[in-house]
């Protein structure tokens, strides 16, 4: 089994000692983001990205709060109070994301908050129940009809009912992608 030692994650754009920081970073991830797609800017509630950063933090649902928890687990959390809190209000062009992913309700905010969750998933490190630490030095990689899906499937998550679905999904694909943090296979 693993053991995660989150002591040794410096997850420092979200859950930083300073949530003034953590705030300007989402901020900037989400400018980061609407660029690479070439987006006009967004409409989004920054009163709902504070209220974000606030509920993630209070009554973290893992044992040890969010200071013992995994990167995968805050990273969970992370997306999924940004998805039930649903900042970005208006939907992305076809022309900028493609004819399938506009149809998915609240896709704006699946995308921001998978591509602010991979960016801080990006490099985070782990110690394996073996005491190895790990590096998932691999960005996360996965198929466009995997990307569309996973999308899909997130669209509609809450913190109180899919957190911990989500910590498990974003752990498995990181692993995807980092092969050799993965752990031991019990089946």
């Amino acid at each position: 089994m693993a053991n995660i030692d989150a002591s040794l994650e410096v997850f420092a754009m979200l859950y930083s000692d300073d949530e003034n920081d953590d705030y300007l970073n989402v901020l900037a991830s989400i400018d980061g983001f609407t660029e690479g797609f070439q987006m006009p800017p967004l409409s989004i509630d920054e009163g709902k990205i504070g209220a974000i950063l606030r509920g993630m933090r209070h009554d973290f649902p893992a044992q040890g709060g969010s200071t013992k928890a995994s990167p995968f687990k805050k990273a969970a959390n992370f997306l999924c109070y940004f998805v039930s809190e649903q900042p970005v209000k208006n939907p992305f062009a076809r022309d900028r994301v493609g004819d399938e992913i506009p149809q998915i309700s609240n896709h704006q905010n699946a995308m921001v908050a998978l591509h602010i969750a991979f960016d801080a998933l990006h490099n985070a490190t782990i110690r394996r129940s073996d005491a190895e630490l790990v590096v998932l030095s691999n960005r996360i990689s996965i198929s466009k009809h995997s990307y569309i899906d996973l999308i899909q499937a997130c669209s509609k998550v809450a913190p109180n009912s899919h957190f911990h679905i989500v910590s498990v999904l974003l752990e498995q694909i990181c692993y995807r992608s980092n092969p050799a943090a993965s752990y031991e296979h019990v089946t």
